[in-house]
């Protein structure tokens, strides 16, 4: 489990913190961002009883093939959204599933594994210049759930030109 904190203006590592950890820091003036990949149970279930998630989204954490959705619930949205792979070797598509919950302070990405969309996104917030418009939670979730999307692109480029070859 890593953890990004928005504290005095910067995004910053804070390290791998306990979820009552992260949840203190979400209840000051900061915003937290927990990026939690592998589905370990028991950290799950510990962010579910932290962070007060519904039962049912972890139900859809689990599920690696539920389909792409946006739920709002009564403390937080959550999102499950799936980034696209290609397998040169046995042209077949697979596709990694990604939760994601937004509350008022914190954002939390569940995946089963590594997820370079989100790495990508990691790194520029923690190089970015932060101006009051970027200072927010939904400013990471824009850039979290933008990125997952824009990887779609490429993906349907490589898949036009092998339309074309086979025309």
């Amino acid at each position: 489990m890593r953890v990004l904190a928005f504290e005095g203006g910067a995004w910053r590592q804070s390290g791998d913190l306990r979820p009552e950890e992260a949840r203190a820091l979400a209840w000051g003036p900061t915003h937290v961002w927990i990026r939690l990949e592998g589905l370990a149970q028991s950290k799950l279930d510990a962010l579910a009883a932290v962070f007060d998630l519904h039962p049912l989204t972890l139900e859809d954490v689990r599920n690696h093939r539920q389909r792409p959705k946006v739920e709002d619930y009564p403390n937080l949205t959550f999102v499950v959204a799936r980034a696209p792979r290609w397998n040169q070797g046995t042209d077949e598509m697979s596709w990694l599933t990604v939760g994601i919950f937004l509350g008022p302070d914190f954002l939390i990405t569940v995946c089963t594994d590594p997820v370079a969309e989100l790495d990508a996104v990691e790194k520029r917030l923690l190089g970015s210049k932060v101006t009051p418009k970027t200072a927010t939670i939904d400013h990471a979730f824009y850039q979290v759930l933008d990125t997952i999307v824009d990887s779609y692109f490429p993906l349907m480029d490589d898949l036009e030109d092998r339309i074309e070859e086979l025309e």
